[in-house]
């Protein structure tokens, strides 16, 4: 006997289990949370460095706040390409998966 999926049934599934996985990546683990207060505790402790650094270096102070800025800019910038990628790859491959299970069930 031939299983039917409705249409609808199917765009609803999709998206529940789209929301779910959603929910899911967005709530924060505790390592997450570990990693996000030792990044801002280094971060603090660069600034804390650099206003030891004597006012007769204001311009190099200042150079170095900016290069620092413009670095973290770009490595968040890259990371943000990197988890596109790796997120559209993975998602191509789950809609091919499941577009290759439903030809199958079609066939049956």
């Amino acid at each position: 006997m031939k299983k039917t999926c409705p249409e609808f049934e199917l765009t609803d599934m999709i998206s529940k289990l789209f929301e779910e996985r959603e929910n899911e990546i967005y709530t924060r683990t505790h390592e997450e949370r570990e990693m996000s207060y030792e990044k801002d505790m280094i971060y603090s402790d660069i600034h804390s460095a650099i206003d030891c650094i004597p006012t007769e270096f204001t311009e190099i102070t200042k150079k170095i706040e900016s290069s620092l800025e413009e670095y973290l800019s770009v490595v968040n910038s890259l990371q943000g390409e990197q988890n596109k990628k790796f997120y559209t790859k993975g998602f191509k491959d789950g809609a091919n998966l499941i577009l290759n299970c439903l030809s199958k069930d079609s066939k049956l």
